[in-house]
């Protein structure tokens, strides 16, 4: 599909009221028939390109039978001849496999931009057991990046990893990535393998490093984390406890999950249920879980009042949930420790920018908050402005809670502004206030 624009034609409106981190255009190629992304790098746009990406740290995670991590040895890399190089020439390692995972990123000519990486290649000896290639991917497939990350090492120290190895239950096979026995590699004590990595760019730049491979006699003692469920990846898993039932369908996991579940008392005001803690907060979901919560109220009429909060680490974000029966069932995208809410205060509600008089164009400006921050499906607070009755438009600031309109052409006289906001749970408000337009 060619849509056709003319020099000087407005495409678009740049702002800054979203999550946009500043303004800038979204620019996207699709491919017509099947709606799937393509890397617009391939169209040979002229940009030039003569810087190698870098690799500054290379780890290997040792692995399980089912491609658990439970330990890791870091390098970081030595500059060499334009591109890197491990600092030994004979990596020992202590373990019966491991994967690969890099700290890595790309940078072109004239430009400070840290750009992602566009292809790795993996060797052992002259057989190549990983390959990804970022040319094109769907959208229904795009979650399954989370599985190229690290979101502990992310989350914990802002530490950006490729992992250069597969997980069984890999959605992007044969399509942004190839693997040959998800590219966990064996160290053998007394035969040597000669492992090449290859980091490349679009425009043909290449960052390749040999290394020599061993294990070393002197194993890592494998300790595993405490669990008392496993959830397979490649069956639904159904997860009950207390008064919580959790529902994984089958696929929602890169791999078998060992998971420690409890419940918690927790008797604070408007609490209607244990805290579910699930510890695994790092894993990964390519779709959604449900979770049931029977509350511990006996009056059912305010279950369409509950939410369902997450409260790990501090924080409390506001999930949403809806009643289903005599439950309240809400969708999860991580594991994490939750707890069902009653909540039956409305936004709160705060005047930046109201006068009693005001001219043709003058800006009003309010903030509206709830008592949580919205996440994952919960509804963000619907907000409607009329004055006289009649609806007036806002321009909503994500990032600060900011609405701000401004008065349309009126005839002088008194009017009246009348605002409404409902949150998730149903809970109204409104404020209203008369003005005088000069």
């Amino acid at each position: 599909l060619n849509i056709e624009v003319e020099k000087g034609e407005k495409i678009g409106q740049m702002g800054s009221t979203g999550y946009s981190f500043g303004p800038h255009l979204h620019f996207e190629i699709r491919d017509a028939e099947t709606e799937a992304t393509i890397n617009p790098l391939l169209y040979d746009f002229p940009l030039r390109d003569q810087v190698k990406p870098a690799v500054t740290q290379i780890r290997f995670d040792y692995l399980t039978m089912d491609g658990k991590k439970y330990g890791e040895k870091r390098m970081d890399l030595v500059k060499s001849n334009g591109g890197s190089r491990v600092p030994v020439d004979t990596v020992r390692i202590g373990a019966w496999r491991i994967g690969i995972a890099l700290r890595t990123q790309d940078k072109m000519n004239n430009t400070r931009n840290r750009n992602g990486i566009y292809e790795i290649r993996i060797y052992n000896d002259t057989t190549k057991i990983y390959h990804f290639k970022a040319d094109s991917i769907h959208f229904h497939e795009s979650r399954g990046v989370n599985m190229l990350k690290d979101v502990e090492a992310y989350q914990n120290a802002r530490e950006r990893w490729y992992m250069a190895y597969d997980q069984p239950g890999n959605p992007l096979e044969d399509h942004l990535m190839y693997s040959l026995e998800n590219a966990w590699i064996k160290p053998y004590e007394k035969k040597v393998q000669k492992i090449k990595v290859v980091v490349g760019d679009i425009a043909g730049n290449e960052n390749a490093f040999e290394f020599l491979l061993v294990r070393d006699p002197d194993m890592e003692e494998q300790i595993m984390t405490p669990y008392n469920y496993r959830l397979e990846y490649h069956e639904p898993n159904v997860l009950r406890v207390d008064s919580f039932e959790l529902f994984c369908p089958e696929g929602v996991f890169y791999r078998d999950q060992f998971v420690r579940v409890m419940t918690s008392p927790d008797r604070s005001a408007n609490r209607l249920s244990n805290v579910l803690v699930i510890n695994d907060e790092y894993t990964p979901f390519h779709r959604n879980c449900t979770l049931r919560i029977r509350p511990f109220m006996q009056d059912t009429t305010l279950i369409d009042r509950a939410v369902l909060l997450s409260c790990g680490k501090d924080s409390y974000y506001n999930l949403g949930g809806r009643r289903s029966g005599q439950e309240v069932e809400c969708m999860i995208s991580s594991f994490d420790e939750f707890v069902l809410y009653l909540d039956t205060i409305p936004p709160r509600f705060e005047v930046l920018k109201f006068n009693s008089q005001h001219g043709i164009g003058d800006a009003i400006q309010f903030k509206i908050y709830d008592e949580y921050e919205s996440k994952g499906h919960a509804s963000e607070v619907q907000v409607r402005a009329e004055i006289n009755k009649n609806w007036i438009l806002l321009a909503h600031d994500v990032k600060s809670n900011t609405f701000t309109g401004h008065i349309p052409e009126l005839n002088r006289g008194t009017h009246e502004l009348f605002i409404e906001f409902e949150d998730h749970a149903g809970n109204v408000g409104t404020w209203s206030r008369k003005f005088t337009l000069n």
